[in-house]
């Protein structure tokens, strides 16, 4: 719902005339569109005053690439390169190349790989063209500002498929931690049944018991299978929200605390913000409650938001199989949708992402890949939990001291893994 450290400067790129009082790299009066007069031919060999600024001869969007190299001028594969005026976060191909389009404009990059830092140069100027080359970025073996350039996990545990029902699970849907409590989320399905269950285990994976159903209270609001995410408030409280719009809580004990409606677009995922207690809703867009599930707030996430994790100051979200760090006001930071070192192109089926409360990493599930990433707060990948251990990862979730919860839904199972930090 912590890693490998990367490099970070920022080069500014910039589109001008002439270079340097000695000629070098000018644009010819036919490149620039300036025409043969005196004045056209002093203007093309004045000493530029608006360093940074990327003028398309055509007024309208062009072409910016560039490359990532090491020290050694080796091609830096999966090395991410953020542009900070757009949002924009490009990865570099096998041969340390990446490319986009841009409007007309000042821009600023930053380049970022594991286990490597930035070296920055002064500043750098690139000619007015309809394709700008970026100078190439050089990144030298370091670590970033952590001090951390590499994160491995190590499983330490896996439950809630031993034994006998109820301690089973029938159809895991979301998973939830905190104090040592593990909380599973399921739908019972069988034809007599048909309830939303919350399933608790302990710090060592035994079942303790389960509510939510017609365990721990009667009515006709027992919560059905229609159940769609999991969460738990600074409290220790349970919330679930289901497909009816309604948001259920429930005490330390189990007993039901409120069920109420509540105004939200959809209900793919909910999070609980660490320090107010507020909580974000996911499902079409992005919805602000208080702690009490009460004055919706719409964010302004761009995209249909399908899953959501908080952190004190940020909001990850995956947005149409891409994952959006978000202000608390729902204002996209950045934006990516895969990146790393051995990582794909792009997620195949990103479904659930959660936080780890000490650093604000953020932990990706993509059941496409039966993979799970980990990324440090500007995106970079830091490691990896769990490969080649999944079946069908559903839900995740990070606990205080960092262990990462893997929900597998092919496996019926909870993997808890300990994370060691390599510097």
């Amino acid at each position: 719902m912590n890693g490998k450290q990367h490099k970070t400067t920022w080069i500014l790129v910039a589109a001008t005339l002439a270079l340097a009082t000695t000629g070098c790299g000018r644009v010819s009066a036919t490149q620039s569109k300036l025409g043969t007069t005196a004045a056209d031919v002093a203007a093309a060999n004045a000493v530029p005053t608006n360093l940074g600024k990327v003028s398309l001869t055509s007024g309208g969007p062009g072409a910016l690439h560039g490359r990532v190299l090491d020290a050694a001028g080796r091609p830096v594969a999966g090395a991410v390169v953020q542009i900070a005026q757009t949002g924009l976060r490009l990865t570099t191909n096998g041969a340390g190349v990446y490319s986009t389009t841009v409007p007309e404009g000042n821009y600023e990059f930053k380049a970022m790989a594991t286990g490597m830092t930035q070296s920055t140069p002064a500043g750098v100027l690139v000619e007015a063209a309809k394709d700008a080359a970026v100078p190439d970025i050089t990144l030298m073996p370091g670590n970033g500002p952590s001090g951390i350039s590499s994160i491995t996990y190590t499983q330490e545990a896996a439950f809630a498929n031993e034994g006998s029902a109820p301690a089973l699970l029938l159809a895991p849907l979301g998973l939830a931690v905190r104090g040592g409590i593990t909380q599973v989320l399921d739908a019972n399905k069988s034809a007599a049944v048909h309830t939303g269950v919350v399933r608790q285990y302990g710090q060592d994976g035994k079942f303790q018991g389960k509510f939510g159903d017609y365990t721990h209270w009667l009515g006709f609001s027992i919560m059905k299978d229609n159940v769609t995410a999991i969460a738990m408030d600074q409290q220790g409280r349970t919330l679930v929200l289901d497909e009816n719009k309604k948001l259920w809580r429930f005490n330390t004990d189990g007993d039901k605390d409120k069920a109420v409606d509540v105004s939200v677009e959809g209900t793919d995922d909910l999070a609980v913000e660490p320090t107010t207690g507020n909580i974000y809703v996911a499902g079409g867009g992005l919805t602000k409650l208080n702690a009490e599930g009460e004055t919706p707030q719409k964010l302004s996430a761009a995209g249909n938001v399908s899953a959501v994790a908080a952190t004190k100051d940020a909001i990850w979200g995956i947005v149409e199989n891409k994952v959006q760090k978000m202000g608390l006001d729902g204002t996209m930071q950045i934006e990516f949708g895969a990146s790393g070192i051995d990582h794909p192109d792009t997620y195949q089926q990103a479904v659930d992402l959660a936080c780890d409360p000490r650093n604000g990493n953020v932990v990706v599930v993509d059941r496409g890949t039966k993979q799970v990433y980990v990324y440090d707060p500007a995106g970079v990948m830091v490691g990896k939990v769990g490969a080649g251990v999944f079946d069908a990862p559903q839900a995740v979730a990070v606990d205080k001291d960092g262990r990462v919860f893997v929900l597998d839904a092919g496996k019926k199972k909870v993997y808890k893994f300990l994370p060691t930090v390599v510097k």
